[in-house]
């Protein structure tokens, strides 16, 4: 057989036939051709060709695809298209010997059943939507995790350091998944939507196969934190004092506990799953090593919740303060939280259903659509609708508006000269603050008297020289 054949471009192809001399052969063969993906030189009727399979994920290149030349000096099987210019799709290529053994699984599972049109067609659609998502889910997530570490007032809060870290798994889970979906965009693909092995990030075996473990890793984190949410609402509720919460535990569950989950996964992996990329591995038996202890997680958070929930139903009906109506809050966001986490985890360990491409449609779209805008639910829920961070938002506003009106008066000038300063805060539970210190405690009818004076000019500034100093976020 010549040299050359093998996987190639149409062109390519084409060009490698026409330049052959096949007027040397003798007796009855099938014409050189191109399938697709694979330059089959012309055969001999009668005979088997055989050329190594193409380097694509789920193939293994180790192995031979095949093509029968009839007795007639005709390519057997029905082509695809069988117009397709010259030298193109005559016959069929027996590919079913090229692939691993989860790529005959998925294969034998929905891509038998399934158009592979369909398939292509809705895959590239839940791409599209999970890579909106992501982008969603990455904005929301920067402009959150900018505000809990700018405003002074609130990035003390031990729920506002619970969140940050939350933030942190779940920003580096997007930008890695986003990562993949544009690897996965602007990469050379062949007939089919194949990517050889080696010509993107995803399909580069040691960047793909660190990067999934830093995406099962991050999702462990993202899970572990929600843990500690609910834990740090346990511990709230349950002391009657304020206790400073021990963030040598939190960090423990947090960032340690997702190294001890995801890494015996990693190196069963490592030994066993030999699929190139750890293809299809969520699907695979290895993954419930790395699932269950993340659904034991889901179980334990949602035992603290139903606990929560029971001890402030009974402390709301004998005393209702701010502090417990942001615990209640806090419960409704992670009992809003849990289900998409959970259905999430769930719809990438079942296999697509095969019955109708509706159905198969609808799994593909859903399971993306929720992986994408887990992010874009937290800031959501711990950040946007937050009432302490609502409450720092309309302070920075207030203060800006303030100053505005200040300089439009004339008075801007003067207040720089002098260094004077209105006051800078009135705290919601009765506490007047200027910038370098704090007032003694006062009446809420008193703060809110004073801040109304203050904004609107009625009240004498208070100078610097009485030892206080504007104070910024």
């Amino acid at each position: 057989m010549a040299g050359g054949w093998g996987l190639k471009s149409y062109e390519d192809c084409v060009d490698l036939i026409e330049s052959q001399d096949f007027t040397s052969k003798e007796g009855i063969y099938c014409n050189a051709t191109w399938d697709g993906v694979l330059c089959w030189p012309a055969t001999y009727a009668g005979e088997t060709a055989e050329l190594p399979c193409p380097p694509f994920i789920p193939l293994d290149h180790t192995k031979s695809a095949s093509r029968l030349c009839d007795s007639n000096g005709t390519w057997t099987g029905v082509s695809l298209y069988p117009n397709f210019g010259r030298h193109g799709y005559q016959g069929l290529t027996n590919y079913s010997t090229c692939f691993t053994k989860m790529g005959m699984a998925m294969l034998l599972s929905f891509g038998v059943r399934i158009p592979l049109e369909e398939q292509k067609v809705h895959g590239f659609g839940a791409l599209v939507l999970e890579t909106v998502g992501l982008l969603l889910s990455l904005v929301s997530l920067v402009v959150s995790t900018f505000i809990f570490c700018y405003f002074r007032s609130i990035r003390s809060s031990h729920r506002i350091r619970i969140h940050r870290n939350l933030f942190v798994s779940v920003l580096i889970y997007t930008l890695v998944l986003l990562i993949k979906n544009i690897d996965q965009t602007i990469a050379v693909k062949y007939p089919g939507g194949f990517v050889p092995k080696g010509s993107s990030i995803w399909t580069t075996r040691l960047f793909c196969e660190s990067l999934i473990i830093l995406v099962e890793f991050t999702k462990s984190a993202m899970f572990s934190w929600m843990l500690i949410q609910g834990l740090h609402l346990q511990i709230t509720l349950t002391h009657v004092f304020n206790v400073t919460p021990n963030y040598k535990l939190y960090y423990g569950i947090g960032w340690g506990a997702p190294v001890l989950i995801t890494m015996p996964w990693a190196i069963i992996n490592g030994l066993w799953n030999h699929e190139w990329c750890w293809f299809g591995y969520t699907y695979h038996k290895y993954f419930w090593a790395i699932e269950a202890p993340r659904f034991l997680i889901l179980f334990v958070n949602l035992c603290f919740l139903v606990s929560v929930i029971r001890t402030l139903v009974s402390k709301l009906r004998s005393n209702r303060s701010p502090e417990k109506e942001q615990i209640k809050k806090s419960v409704k966001a992670l009992l809003l939280l849990l289900p998409p986490l959970g259905a999430n985890n769930l719809l990438f360990c079942v296999w697509p259903p095969n019955s109708s491409v509706a159905l198969f449609a609808l799994h593909l779209y859903a399971s993306h659509f929720l992986s994408s805008i887990q992010g874009f639910l937290m800031a959501l829920f711990f950040c946007f609708l937050n009432s302490e961070v609502k409450s720092a938002l309309g302070q920075q506003w207030r203060r800006s508006r303030l100053s505005r009106l200040s300089v439009s008066s004339g008075h801007g000038s003067n207040l720089h000269k002098s260094q004077f300063t209105c006051l800078s805060e009135v705290g919601v539970e009765g506490r007047a603050r200027l910038t370098s210190g704090r007032l003694s405690d006062v009446t809420n009818r008193t703060s809110l008297e004073l801040y109304h004076q203050c904004r609107h000019g009625t009240i004498g500034t208070i100078s610097s020289e009485d030892g206080f100093e504007e104070n910024n976020f």
